[in-house]
This record gives structure tokens, sequence and C-alpha cells, in this order.
């Protein structure tokens, strides 16, 4: 017991040494470079926080997925992060409507603190402070009606296109090179909100909408762009606000790193319900009625017939959706079934652990996990 004190005395010991170290660290970094010190989530500066109960005007403005409105409740990936955020700030959120182009003046005169989900552009910088950190990622994807022949990734389809944008989106930029780099021309319609943008695409008055997310209504995704990072603003020259966002952001990206990949799987990067439309070379495929074979293991459980076939009935079904004829082949064990895939046998094997150690040893190529 003695010699158990005796540790944790030099633990503590060597922990103190460290907070000094980090301390001095700090001094140096606002000393030399005006950026705040790691100190907002202290105890007792946590406490001071709670009991503050300060409030937060955010200025919100209706995009796909990142700001919307629910049943009268803001929701989205921004108020998400917010809610995470507000773990170690103690605040509380007032959440106000406004339109995308008096953002910048909103800030500077004081009727809202922050703002998210903002492209960065030295323009822009010149006008809000952004943080230093991303609040996330966003896909420029184009979407079109569900019954439209546009092809997946086909430039020629997209030649002539009249696309709708949000309003200063900074989308338009990127869509824009797209058109100069592989040779097409489109026309841009702007719109203030989605639902707006969503109606035009319903009726016919735009051929499909540009934005920043996989999900639409009604539509499919006719190609993806560009992968771009967005963050939170607040007035020009602001040091209240900022600083403890990007420090919580820094917290969180070190405790617990897979927050934000969760966040841009809920909101952004959505699998479920997401039609996708087909290149030509898969409508050609699909159209000589393509036969694959998949072998499995009769150790499998959920392929084995007798014991509740869950995956082999998922299999199929996929396939059906798909287009594609699937027949089943068995195998006395999960190596020979790999062994078929190896000797041309079999075109796919159920059940392949997604390890990319495992596919490179056996030389094969793993799609993602359901």
């Amino acid at each position: 017991m003695l010699r158990l004190f005796r540790r944790c005395g030099v633990l503590v010991g060597f922990l103190c040494l460290l907070c000094l170290c980090g301390a001095s660290r700090a001094e140096n970094v606002r000393k030399d470079t005006s950026v705040a010190p790691l100190h907002f989530f202290l105890p007792e500066n946590l406490r001071k926080d709670y009991a503050a109960q300060r409030v937060v005007r955010v200025g919100w403005f209706d995009q796909h997925a990142v700001f919307k409105e629910d049943g009268g409740k803001v929701c989205g990936y921004a108020p998400a992060l917010l809610e995470a955020i507000s773990r170690y700030t103690g605040w509380r959120f007032e959440w106000i409507p406004i339109p995308f182009e008096e953002l910048a003046e909103k800030l500077n005169n004081g009727e809202i603190d922050i703002s998210c989900g903002i492209s960065y552009t030295p323009e822009r910088a010149q006008q809000m402070t952004f943080s230093k950190l991303q609040a996330g990622f966003e896909i420029t994807t184009l979407h079109v009606p569900r019954q439209s022949n546009v092809h997946y990734m086909d430039f020629k389809d997209f030649d002539g296109m009249r696309l709708g944008f949000y309003s200063g989106a900074y989308d338009q930029d990127i869509f824009r090179r797209m058109g100069r780099q592989f040779g097409f021309d489109f026309s841009i319609v702007e719109f203030d909100e989605s639902l707006a943008m969503l109606r035009a695409v319903q009726d016919g008055s735009v051929d499909g909408y540009v934005d920043g997310c996989l999900s639409g209504e009604q539509t499919k995704v006719a190609g993806t762009f560009a992968i771009e990072p967005f963050y939170f603003v607040s007035r020009k020259g602001d040091a209240v606000f900022m600083p403890r966002i990007d420090e919580a952001i820094r917290q969180m990206q070190i405790t617990s790193p897979r927050f934000f990949s969760s966040l841009f799987d809920s909101f952004l990067n959505v699998g479920s319900n997401v039609a996708i439309t087909l290149s030509r070379g898969e409508e050609e495929w699909l159209a000589g009625k393509p036969v694959l074979r998949m072998a499995y293991s009769r150790e499998q459980e959920r392929m084995d017939p007798r014991r509740g076939p869950f995956l082999k009935r998922l299999s199929l079904e996929l396939a059906r959706r798909a287009g594609i004829t699937l027949e089943i082949v068995p195998a006395d064990n999960y190596e020979e079934s790999l062994a078929m895939l190896r000797r041309g046998e079999a075109d796919l094997v159920s059940n392949v652990p997604p390890a990319a150690d495992f596919a490179r040893r056996f030389g094969i190529f793993v799609g993602q996990s359901y």
C-alpha cells in the first residue's frame, strides 16, 4: 500500500509538472501569436459559465441539412454541433432567421452573434471573423428530378442545364470551374431557401439544383464534385465567441474525433434513401441482364436457410433492386469460398471483414459495411 501511495505521488507530481509546462507554453503562445490559451474549460470556469447562462443569438438561414426548420424547431448539422459546444461553454441559444445576404450586416450591427455553414472566401473574411477550425465539410452535389435522363457525372448531359443555387453560394464558383474544365455551359438561377428550390425542380422551372448535401426530396444525385470545409462566423474583430468555439471544437476533436464523422454522416453524407443516377456504362451493363455468382460458407449462420438466412435475403433484394440476377453458390467453409473467388468460380463472397489488411492479404476488393 505504501508503494502504491508513493507511485501515486510521483504520478501527481509528474502531472503537475506537465500542467506547469503547458501553462508556460500557453503563456508563450499568447505573447507571441495572440492566440488565446487553453483555459476556457477548467472546472471553475465551467461552473461560472453554466451559472451565467449566456444567451447566444444564432443567425440561421434555410440550408439543406445545415439549418432547417421542422415542426417549429430549428435543427440540422449546425444546431447539433452547437448543442455539443454548449456542454463546454454553458451557452443557451436563440435562433434568429435571417436572409443570407444580410449575414455580415447583422453580425456587425449586433443583431446576431454567430452563424454557421459559411464557406471561406477572402472577400467574406474582410467582413466577418471565421473560426480557425472547420465546423464541418459539405459535398458539392448536383440533384436532378427522379425522372431525369441525365447520367451520373456525364458532362455532355450537363450542357445547357438551368440549375438552382443558393444566392451567393460558393458552389457556384465550384461549378463554373467544372464547366470551364470539362466544357459544358449552364445557367444559374438563385434561390434564398431550399423549399423554393425544390419546388422549382418539381415544376420544371430548373433542370436541377446544386447544394452541399447528398440527400434530397424526390430527386436523385447526378454528380458529386468537391468536398469543401465550412466554418462558424462572427462579427469582424470578435474576440468573445470565436475563441471559445474554436477551443470547444479542438477539445471535441481530441476527446471524441468520431463525433464529427458521425455528425457528417447523419446530416450531410446521408447514405440511406438517396437515389443515384447511373452512368452510361452502368446503364449499358445492366441492359445486358448480368448474372453474378455469390459464394458463401455453409458455416455462416446468416446465409444458412436452416438458421434464418438474413444475409441471403438481403443480398437477393439488393440484386433485385439493382437489376442483377444473383446466383448463390455454397462452399464448405469460409476459406473455400475465398478460393472460389480467386479461381474465378464466383464473382462475390458474402460477409467479408472490411479491414484493409484482410483485403490486401487475399487480393480482393471489399465493399462498404452495412
